[in-house]
């Protein structure tokens, strides 16, 4: 291993730091000492392959390399160099200038090209010229970065205030009537250890719960009249109904939210059948999360009492949640949903017990 200059990190020195590689070591050594004179940090090597291993094990803000080597040659080592530390700055030397060697360097997008023999100053300019390129290109990545990074952070504030306003006015619109308070709690609690026994991942299951909890938020677009009518609703007001998922859909698209939650609120009334709302979508079209919420929503709809209507007993709405296997409901969410209502694991238990509950909320519609 040839001698150099042992250096500093150049985050201590204010020129930067420089790896010289040259076969002809009275260049390299002189280049060298230019350099170190003039206040950069230099390393020398000889051949091209400890240059490499120097760059492997340090980073270098400037490469200033021979290009004719007996080796791999500077051309290919600025391309592995490139590899390495892609903001590396190069400059490049040679001794002989001809059409084919100014073509090859160009291609290495070298920051400078010298032509031996080069004056000090040449070589000094040339060297802080490149290292200051690189220090302003970092420093401007580092803003970059440091700026998006900040508007993903308040981004984040927001869509979270805004979940959290939303979370609130879904209680508040549950609020609007004694039949409707805990509902959105059971469905999604529900459907959380529904999407836990399918596999999903815990993001995805947080997420199951949230679409849970703010399934029916498009109700408050739905007038009171109809919402809290005592008695079955006409064709007219059905069809007024039976827009919340569309309204929910489009309150939550604001915070441009991901999908998962998109589909839950959108399709919790579609049914495997097709038979369902806002689109008529049917089996696997239906996404995941929609016919999970589906299963839920129709459970507490059971066990829940209506104006005109008392809940369903417990046994009454299995067998009912039974025979909607396949038809309106999707038979494998069923079965996990029936395994949790009749066999919950003892983690579960807590929220079946909320699930399951007797406390009088109206069906969801």
């Amino acid at each position: 291993m040839q001698p150099d200059n042992e250096p500093t990190h150049n985050s201590i020195h204010p020129l930067g730091s420089v790896l010289v590689v040259d076969d002809e070591s009275i260049v390299c050594d002189t280049v060298g000492a230019i350099l170190s004179n003039a206040g950069f940090v230099c390393d020398m090597t000889y051949s091209e392959k400890e240059a490499l291993d120097r760059l492997a094990v340090k980073s270098y803000d400037c490469l200033i390399s021979d290009v004719r080597m007996p080796g791999i040659g500077g051309i290919e080592l600025v391309k592995r160099a490139r590899a390495v530390d892609g903001d590396l700055e190069i400059i490049l030397m040679t001794g002989l200038v001809d059409t084919a060697t100014a073509k090859a360097a160009l291609k290495t997008d070298a920051r400078d090209y010298l032509v031996k023999p080069f004056d000090v100053d040449e070589l000094v300019h040339c060297a802080s010229s490149a290292i200051e390129h690189r220090r302003l290109v970092l420093e401007n990545r580092e803003y970059q970065q440091h700026l998006e990074g900040k508007v993903e952070q308040q981004a984040e504030t927001i869509r979270r205030q805004f979940i959290s306003a939303i979370q609130s006015l879904a209680k508040a619109e549950e609020a609007r009537d004694e039949y409707t308070r805990g509902h959105s709690d059971r469905v999604s609690d529900l459907a959380q250890i529904v999407a836990r026994s399918i596999g999903l991942t815990a993001e995805e299951c947080d997420l199951v719960k949230l679409a849970g909890l703010l399934h029916d938020i498009g109700k408050i677009g739905v007038p009171d009249t109809i919402l809290l009518k005592p008695e079955p609703l006409t064709r007219a007001e059905w069809l007024i109904m039976q827009t919340h998922p569309v309204i929910g859909r489009d309150i939550i698209a604001q915070i441009d939210p991901p999908q998962i939650l998109v589909d839950g609120i959108l399709q919790h009334h579609e049914r495997w059948d097709g038979k369902g709302y806002p689109e008529g979508r049917a089996r696997t079209r239906i996404s995941l999360v929609g016919r999970i919420l589906a299963v839920a929503d129709a459970w507490d709809a059971m066990t829940s009492a209506r104006p005109y209507r008392s809940a369903f007993s417990r046994d009454v709405a299995l067998q009912k949640l039974k025979d909607a296997r396949g038809s309106q409901l999707d038979s494998e969410i069923v079965d996990l949903a029936l395994a949790a209502l009749q066999h919950p694991d003892s983690s579960d238990e807590a929220a079946l017990e909320n699930v399951s509950s007797d406390q009088p909320v109206i069906c969801s519609t």
